[in-house]
């Protein structure tokens, strides 16, 4: 009785030890396996990856030295003279020297001074217009016991010409210039106290001629200072015409003269 009491004793103990062997086993086993797709969809998203770190950035080398400047352009040329334009010219002047002349006659003395105006259009470089000249001499004689009496001739003369510029500095404000004028005009006469008596009848024309080089400086684009010499010619005709009763006589007497002349100008361009 005992022993079969011990030996059901001993089974009932290993039963319980391999009953225990066998949770220890099950539960092992289920901790193993992987979790189920329903636990899977309820885990969340992974966070993203971090974003790569910002390449460096390279700073600029340190200047020692600024750079040198730039070169500097060339200058422009300055017109020193309008291009073209209304022109007006103002001279006077005067005969230095007389080259040889008919005396005989003649309204033209040394040394008389001599003003005149001349307008035109100028292109370039040249400039055409027409000169308006007068010239006046007088004489005067005064004795003691008689009256004092005087004479006095005034010439006027139109004169078409041109002024062609030959050389010019690089600014165009320095020149060298020729000059042609022909002159064409009258003489009036004036005697104090008048002659008495029957007077013979008078006409005259006067023609002139002066050609010669000259300087001018352009002191602003449209205003110039110049100089100017050269040749000029005087020349006159003047015709008597006398009656006498029925008869009538007709004489012509012409003189002339050439002298070296000398003028100042001053030249402006609207």
């Amino acid at each position: 009785m005992a022993v079969h009491l011990f030996q059901e004793g001993r089974m009932r103990c290993a039963r319980t030890v391999f009953a225990g062997f066998l949770a220890i086993g099950f539960s092992g086993t289920a901790r193993a396996d992987p979790p189920s797709k329903l636990q899977q969809d309820d885990d969340p998203d992974p966070p993203p990856p971090p974003p790569p770190p910002p390449l460096p950035v390279a700073e600029p080398p340190l200047m020692t030295e600024p750079p040198p400047p730039p070169p500097p352009r060339p200058r422009p040329i300055v017109r020193g003279q309008m291009a073209s334009g209304f022109a007006v010219e103002l001279h006077l002047g005067t005969q230095v020297a007389s080259l040889g002349s008919d005396a005989s006659g003649s309204l033209v003395q040394l040394g008389v001074l001599q003003g005149g105006i001349f307008a035109g259009y100028k292109i370039q470089r040249v400039i055409v217009g027409l000169g308006f000249d007068i010239q006046r001499g007088a004489s005067g004689t005064s004795m003691t016991g008689t009256a004092d009496t005087s004479r006095s001739a005034t010439a006027i003369l139109l004169s078409p010409g041109v002024r062609i510029a030959i050389l010019r500095s690089a600014d165009q404000r320095v020149e060298l210039f020729g000059q042609v004028d022909l002159g064409f005009g009258r003489t009036f006469d004036d005697q104090t106290p008048p002659p008495m008596g029957l007077q013979p009848e008078r006409s005259n024309f006067q023609f002139a001629y002066d050609v010669g080089p000259g300087l001018r400086y352009w002191l602003h684009p449209q205003f110039a200072l110049g100089a100017l010499t050269g040749l000029r010619g005087d020349f006159g005709w003047l015709t008597t015409t006398t009656t006498a009763g029925t008869t009538t006589s007709t004489r012509t007497t012409s003189s002339g003269i050439t002298s070296v002349f000398a003028a100042l100008l001053f030249t402006g361009v609207f």
